[in-house]
C-alpha cells in the first residue's frame, strides 16, 4: 500500500493532480516488457476456469470482425475488443485510426493488455497498442443503457480492469464498457514536434475514438447507442468533465458521472516545458545535445527531427522519463480558449462524487512533508497531519462537487447531483483505514468487489454496513443510467444540487447498515481559509509553513 501510494502521491507539493483529477495508481504487477494474455489474466484477477460457452450469446459481429466473448456466471465479457489501430513506433502521437479489419473470429476471453506504464514495483507493463476495450452484458441484453468507465490514474497509470464490470451488469441492468487508452507522455505530450491539428491530448481522443466505436457497435451487444453514460474515476473523472467542453464529443454521451475529480486544465506551455524538461535527459543521454538545458530547448522546437527522434525511443524509457503526472493541456484547439471559465458545456444530466478525506494519501505518504516535520516533535508534527488532512481535504471537496455544480448551474439546464462518501471519516462509527479516513479511491469498491483498491484494504469492505451502502450507491447509480435521476423506491430522496438548496447527498454505513443522508455541506474559498486561520492545533509559523508551502497549490485552484 505504502509503495503504491509513494509511487502516485509523490509530494503533497504536487497535489494539484489529486484535486484536479488525482488518480490510483495501477494494481497491475506484471513485470518487464510488453504482459502476455496469460500474466494480464493473471493480474486482473480473472481465471481461466473453462466456462461454459454458448456460441450464439458470445460470438458477435462488429464492424471490423467478429469477436468471440467468455460467460462469466450470468455474465457475458468480451474483453480487449480492438476499437483503434496500432499506436506504436511511427504511429506514435498521431489520432486514433480505425483498427484493422479481421476475417478469423478474434478471441476476447481474457484480458488484453493496458497502455504502458510503470507497475506498482516499478516495472514496466502494458503494450503501446493498447487502444482496446471491455464489453459486459447479460444474456438476452437488448437495447439497454450504457454504462463507459474510464480508469483513474492520473493519465499515467491504470487499465480497464480496475473496475470489472460483472456485479454494475447484473445490479443497473444496463451494458458495461471499460477502456484503455494511451496514457503518459505516449497518451499526452504537447510539445510543438509531435502535435496532431494544435493538441497533444491523443487519450483525450482515444477516448473519442472509443465512444464513436460503441455509438457503431454497441446495439450489438445488447446496448442503446443513443442512451450513453460515461464515467469515471480521478484522471478518468477530470477527463470526462472535460469532455464537457469539448464541441466535438456533444453526441457522443447522454449523462456524465464523476468520481474523485474536479474541473481542471493545465497551461499549454507549462506541460510543454515540463514534458521538455522530463525528456531532456534522455536527448543528452543519446547525445542530441550538450546539456539538459541545450536538450530541453531543442525538444520544444517543432522539427521533424525532434518527431523522428522521439518515435525512435524505447518505450519503456519515456515511461521512465516522464515526471509524476500528466495533466490535461489547454491548447486552445481541443478545449476553448478560456478553458473551463466558458459558458458552452455539454448540458446533460450530471452526477458528482467526492470522498470525505480525498488529501490523506497525498499528506501520509508525502515525503516532503515527513522531511518538514523531522524538525518538529512527534505530538506537533501529528497535528500538523491532522491539519494538512482537515484543510487540504476541505479544499478537495469544495473544488470537486460545489466548484463543478457552481460551473455547471451556472451554464446548463440540466440537473446535478451532488455525492460525498464520509464512510470511514472522521465522523463516520467505522474507522478502519485509520488516519486515511473516506481516502481518495474508497468510491470504486462501491462499484465492484474486484476492483484495483480493494486488495489494499482486506476486510475493510466486506462489512454488512458497507455491502449495504454500495448495494444503495450502484441502485443510485442505475437509476440514474436509466433515467438520468438517481432516485427511485426504496431510497432516500436525492434533490438536484442548487445555489438555493445546496444538498449533497452524504454516503455512510455502520458495521451493519448503510447510513444516507442528504446534508447541505457547502462550503466556500474564504471560509476554508477562515477556519484555518481561526484554527489554533498548531503554531501560527508551522500554520503559514504549510499553508503557504505545501498546501498553497490546493488552495489556488479554488480561488479560480
Amino acid at each position: 500500500m505504502k509503495k503504491r501510494a509513494a509511487n502516485v502521491l509523490i509530494s503533497l507539493a504536487a497535489s494539484i493532480a489529486v484535486i484536479a483529477g488525482g488518480f490510483q495508481a495501477s494494481a497491475q504487477e506484471v513485470a518487464g516488457g510488453e504482459s502476455t494474455e496469460s500474466e494480464i489474466q493473471e493480474m486482473s484477477g480473472i481465471e481461466d476456469t473453462g466456462a461454459e460457452e454458448t456460441e450464439a450469446g458470445e460470438i458477435i459481429s462488429t464492424q471490423y470482425g467478429k469477436v468471440k466473448g467468455t460467460k462469466e456466471g450470468e455474465v457475458l465479457a468480451w474483453y480487449g475488443i480492438p476499437y483503434g489501430g496500432d499506436t506504436s513506433g511511427e504511429k506514435r502521437w498521431h489520432a486514433p485510426q480505425e483498427p484493422e479489419p479481421w476475417t478469423d473470429t478474434l478471441s476476447c476471453t481474457a484480458p488484453a493488455a493496458p497502455a504502458f506504464q510503470l507497475s506498482d514495483d516499478d516495472e514496466i507493463t502494458g503494450s503501446e497498442d493498447c487502444l482496446n476495450l471491455d464489453v459486459y452484458a447479460a444474456e438476452g441484453a437488448e437495447n439497454l443503457p450504457v454504462l463507459v468507465y474510464f480508469h483513474g490514474g492520473a493519465n499515467k497509470y491504470g487499465g480497464s480492469m480496475d473496475v470489472p464490470g460483472r456485479e454494475i451488469v447484473v445490479k443497473d441492468n444496463c451494458i458495461y464498457v471499460s477502456v484503455n487508452f494511451r496514457l503518459g507522455m505516449l497518451g499526452f505530450n504537447s510539445l510543438p514536434a509531435l502535435k496532431e491539428d494544435g493538441t497533444g491530448n491523443f487519450g483525450i481522443l482515444d477516448m473519442g475514438a472509443s465512444l464513436d466505436w460503441i455509438r457503431n457497435n454497441i446495439a450489438k451487444f445488447g446496448g442503446n447507442p443513443n442512451d450513453i453514460t460515461v464515467m469515471g474515476f480521478s484522471g478518468g473523472a477530470r477527463d470526462i468533465l472535460s469532455m464537457l467542453i469539448i464541441p466535438e464529443f456533444r453526441d457522443k454521451f447522454q449523462k456524465v458521472v464523476a468520481l474523485s475529480a474536479g474541473m481542471n486544465l493545465i497551461d499549454d506551455d507549462v506541460c510543454m516545458e515540463t514534458i521538455a524538461n522530463g525528456l531532456a535527459p534522455l536527448a543528452v543521454e543519446d547525445q542530441k545535445a550538450a546539456t539538459e538545458e541545450e536538450a530541453a530547448a531543442w525538444l520544444l522546437t517543432d522539427g521533424d527531427d525532434v518527431r523522428e527522434y522521439l518515435c525512435s525511443i524505447a518505450p519503456e524509457r519515456l515511461v521512465v522519463a516522464e515526471g509524476n503526472y500528466m495533466l490535461l493541456a489547454a491548447d486552445g484547439v481541443m478545449y476553448p480558449e478560456d478553458g473551463f471559465n466558458t459558458t458552452e458545456f455539454a448540458d446533460v444530466p450530471a452526477m458528482i462524487i467526492s470522498a470525505n478525506t480525498e488529501s490523506s494519501m497525498d499528506v501520509i505518504f508525502s515525503s516532503s512533508f515527513a522531511e518538514e516535520m523531522e524538525a518538529y516533535p512527534e505530538d506537533e508534527a501529528a497535528a500538523a497531519k491532522e491539519f494538512a488532512i482537515k484543510y487540504g481535504s476541505e479544499a478537495a471537496r469544495y473544488f470537486i462537487i460545489q466548484h463543478s455544480a457552481e460551473r455547471l448551474n451556472a451554464t446548463c439546464e440540466s440537473n446535478v447531483y451532488l455525492g460525498l462518501v464520509e464512510y470511514c471519516s472522521s465522523d463516520s462509527t467505522v474507522h478502519d483505514t485509520d488516519d486515511f479516513g473516506a481516502f481518495h479511491g474508497i468510491v470504486t469498491p462501491m462499484l465492484s468487489r474486484d476492483d484495483v483498491e480493494a486488495p489494499y484494504w482486506p476486510g475493510v469492505f466486506d462489512k454488512a454496513g458497507f455491502l449495504d451502502m454500495s448495494d444503495k450507491f450502484l441502485t443510485y447509480l442505475g437509476n440514474f443510467v436509466h433515467t438520468g435521476d438517481p432516485n427511485g423506491e426504496g431510497l432516500p430522496k436525492w434533490n438536484n444540487w442548487t445555489a438555493e438548496s445546496a444538498e449533497t447527498m452524504t454516503f455512510d454505513a455502520t458495521e451493519t447498515d448503510a447510513v444516507l443522508e442528504a446534508k447541505d455541506v457547502n462550503t466556500s474559498y474564504d471560509q476554508i481559509v477562515a477556519e484555518m486561520d481561526a484554527d489554533s492545533t498548531i503554531s501560527q509559523d508551522l500554520k503559514e509553513k504549510l499553508i503557504q508551502g505545501i498546501m498553497k497549490k490546493r488552495l489556488s485552484l479554488i480561488e479560480q
